[in-house]
């Protein structure tokens, strides 16, 4: 059997055709004890068309536990197998919702991603893609919706979560919206994997359109779009506090978080424009020199 191969820093994988077999097994076997598939002793050729497909795939950290994305075309179940026993762990349903994606969290949970058409009514903007992020325990099956609790701003999240492993331990951290001079600004949330309810690590500022977190769990980088002045800033945190690296006013390019470092201590960040080329850059909040800029041709 081929090992898997990582696809990116999402956790799928591309797998054999040892293991695809064995996986859509699975997805078949799921399917019939749940429901997604009806029974019959001489079912129309159209039904075949409508056994469980498998979306998507990831493992676990540790490679012992499998989840999956399966849907019979219109109702769709995340399901988790025991790769050693072959059995099956939990599953959640979560009928006609479009699911965006799975990520573990440690070995014990699972992030479930969801998109919908949604019109929040007191938000300009009208209908837009609203998308969700989910913990599922897969000892208990219990589903939370996160950031239900924000008594000031709105359940949607922006950009994939973070996962962090701090002291053996992993740690989410989500981006909302929260609402500065009745203007939308992103602020940075840590969810309680014990409860699924989320705390404000740092407040939304005006302006604020993106923020990182370094593997060890901090805040590192800060995107902001200051309106009244047209003015554009990148920040990182190192040992003094907040300061502004990159900054731009008017129609000047600005700079945009790319990624964490190789060691997941510093920043990347990238200025000018893909269409035109763009250059990455590091940052450092440890006082190394930086690595030198990069660029990336025009594509």
């Amino acid at each position: 059997m081929r090992r898997a191969r990582p696809l990116g820093n999402l956790g799928l994988h591309r797998v054999g055709p040892v293991q695809v077999m064995s996986i859509k097994r699975f997805a078949v076997a799921l399917a019939l004890a749940w429901g997604l598939v009806g029974l019959a002793h001489a079912a129309p050729l159209e039904a075949y068309g409508r056994l469980p497909a498998i979306d998507a795939a990831t493992l676990s950290p540790s490679g012992a536990q499998l989840a999956v994305i399966v849907t019979d075309g219109e109702r769709r179940s995340v399901a988790v197998q025991d790769l050693a026993t072959k059995a099956a762990k939990a599953r959640v349903d979560f009928g006609e919702v479009p699911l965006g994606g799975v990520r573990w969290v440690g070995e014990g949970h699972l992030l479930i991603y969801t998109s919908v058409e949604f019109d929040p009514g007191d938000v300009t903007g009208g209908t837009q893609s609203w998308r969700r992020a989910h913990l599922f325990d897969i000892e208990t099956s219990k589903l939370t919706p996160l950031m239900s609790d924000g008594a000031l701003g709105m359940n949607k999240i922006f950009f994939d979560p973070m996962v962090r492993t701090v002291g053996g331990r992993p740690i989410v951290f989500l981006q909302g919206m929260e609402f500065v001079n009745r203007h939308g600004a992103l602020a940075l949330f840590q969810v309680d994997l014990a409860t699924g309810r989320t705390r404000v690590v740092e407040p939304a500022e005006e302006g604020t359109r993106r923020w990182l977190v370094d593997i060890d769990g901090r805040p590192i980088a800060q995107e902001r779009y200051l309106a009244k002045s047209k003015r554009s800033e990148l920040k990182i945190k190192d040992g003094k506090g907040w300061r502004v690296i990159h900054a731009t006013e008017g129609a000047g390019v600005r700079a945009r978080i790319v990624a964490l470092g190789r060691d997941g201590r510093s920043v990347i960040y990238a200025t000018g424009e893909p269409v035109t080329g763009t250059t990455w850059n590091e940052a450092r909040t440890d006082g190394a020199p930086s690595a030198p800029p990069v660029a990336v041709p025009a594509h």
